[in-house]
């Protein structure tokens, strides 16, 4: 039985990594039938055996003076999973509600007691974008008894829960985002090659099987246009947001251009951007802004569009192994994202919250991939390369001269002893840039 504070027990089935092939089996039968309880603590075992989220000191140490924490990401990227571990850690009881069960809907639906009776006590309320009018009982109660460790609020990171709690609970929670797993998190069995192709939600990363893959990609995507974007607004025909997911992967990487995804789709270029806005406030979609101050050129000031999961990029991409990414002509534009996504998440763990991604590119041709900018200083310019033996081309030099960084990079996929192709440019792999990048932007 499995104990999460006052909650109700659940039945589990203890898992261990010789049996992982039975789990994903059940696993495939329960996303089709819709079980809730069992599906997610079969994940949950599963997540505990084998990865550690690096979000989860971070959380402890805010939850020993905040009141409340709102823990954001999409669904199954393993909010609920992590909060439930948060309990052996927290000093007191824990209660768990579940806003899509029914009979924890009924226990703070219009009742103002629970909140009360269970006020020396954590609740963690899952689901919170099912319940917006919530936030304004959430902020009486913490200003009744403003203590540390009130509420972990899990939610789904849509505009619904953006605005209304910065209408009601500005200064009394921290907004935390859990990304996807992230390289550092990896097992051992798992490596980079796996976790570039498959992505960062805990089930597809795991599975074995192709089969699992994609019926795992299928429902998280169904699910996602026809449930949960119209839960919080957006509710155009699903072909329609199907169709326009499908041309972002396809064009993963570039230069974003409203007035071509209206033209294809048939609507206007303020639909697009509606259409975009949702995406990215629900962390579908990584929308990099160009840097572009301070500096008299001409600049690209479109933004660059990037699918956040590598691993529904493949899946739309129709790659069913890594050997078919390796022969795709997206596999560049792939790479690039899936570092992005790993720098960012990367630097969320170690708090550097003032660090702001960004590219750089000019109408000439100098460009470099990623900009880390420092407050408003260019500190690290990164290009992403495929190729083994990377050169150094003019752009790149360009683009280094003019945002004077002082730490420059090409990651490549493989790169045992990283080396200098000039004397302020290094080649190297994911590992050391990230270990380079604490270093740099977080010094002991």
């Amino acid at each position: 039985m499995l104990y999460i504070g006052e909650t109700k027990p659940f039945n589990v089935i203890t898992l261990s990594l010789k049996n992982l092939k039975t789990y994903f089996v059940l696993n495939k039968y329960f996303i089709k039938i819709k079980t809730t309880y069992l599906y997610y603590h079969l994940q949950f075992v599963v997540l505990i055996m084998l990865i550690k989220r690096k979000l989860k000191e971070k959380i402890l140490s805010i939850l020993e003076w905040s009141p409340s924490i709102t823990l954001l990401g999409p669904r199954q990227i393993g909010k609920t999973t992590l909060a439930k571990e948060l309990h052996k850690k927290i000093k007191k009881p824990v209660i768990y509600i579940d806003l899509e069960d029914i009979d924890d809907q009924q226990k703070i639906y219009g009742n103002n007691l629970f909140f009360e009776a269970n006020k020396d006590k954590c609740i963690i309320i899952d689901e919170i974008q099912r319940y917006p009018k919530l936030f304004e009982r959430l902020r009486s109660s913490i200003d009744k008894n403003k203590v540390p460790s009130r509420f972990i609020l899990l939610g789904s990171a849509s505009p619904i829960i953006l605005k209304k709690a910065t209408e009601s609970l500005t200064g009394r929670t921290i907004y935390i985002e859990l990304p996807g797993i992230n390289f550092v998190e990896l097992p051992k069995n798992i490596d980079l090659t796996n976790h570039w192709f498959k992505g960062g939600f805990p089930v597809p990363l795991l599975a074995e099987k192709q089969e699992i893959r994609e019926e795992w990609y299928k429902t998280f995507l169904k699910t996602y246009i026809e449930l949960d974007l119209p839960l919080i607004g957006l509710a155009p025909p699903p072909l329609t947001l199907n169709r326009f997911i499908l041309m972002i992967g396809n064009s993963n990487g570039a230069l974003w251009n409203s007035s071509n995804f209206a033209k294809s789709l048939g609507v206007t270029s303020q639909t697009i951007s509606h259409y975009r806005d949702f995406l990215e406030k629900t962390y579908f979609i990584r929308v990099l802004q160009p840097y572009f101050k301070n500096i008299k050129k001409k600049i690209v000031k479109s933004p660059k569009v990037y699918l956040r999961d590598s691993g529904i990029l493949h899946h739309l991409l129709r790659t069913n192994d890594f050997n078919q990414l390796l022969g795709h002509n997206m596999i560049g534009n792939s790479w690039e994202g899936y570092i992005i996504e790993q720098i960012s998440s990367f630097l969320n763990f170690i708090r550097k919250d003032n660090i702001e991604l960004l590219f750089y590119r000019t109408r000439e041709g100098t460009e470099v991939d990623l900009v880390l900018l420092d407050g408003i200083e260019p500190k690290v310019s990164i290009e992403m390369k495929m190729n083994l033996e990377p050169k150094v081309t003019r752009g790149l030099t360009n683009a280094i001269t003019d945002l004077k960084t002082k730490y420059n990079y090409i990651v490549i996929p493989k790169c045992e002893y990283p080396y200098n192709l000039k004397t302020n440019i290094k080649v190297t792999d994911l590992n050391n840039v990230l270990k380079e990048l604490k270093e740099i932007l977080y010094p002991v």
